[in-house]
């Protein structure tokens, strides 16, 4: 299961070299900046909701556990 974790990640990160090669012609590193802190704002956007294969079976279970020990 950590397997799949970190595709995620490599799979953004091998995006995000691809598309600073193509736009290598920044004119500032403050463009540059802002161009990767717009990437990571749209891909936690994607991903917020995204639940780990398993867990998302097992949140309703667990929901009840705690509800019945309150």
């Amino acid at each position: 299961m950590e397997k799949n974790s970190t595709n995620l990640i490599e799979s953004f990160n091998k995006q995000i070299k691809k598309y600073t090669k193509r736009k290598e012609q920044f004119p500032h590193e403050e463009a540059l900046e802002k161009f990767l802190v717009s990437q990571f704002e749209d891909y936690n956007q994607r991903f917020a909701t995204r639940c780990h294969i398993g867990f998302d079976q097992a949140r309703t279970e667990l929901q009840a556990m705690f509800k019945s020990n309150t």
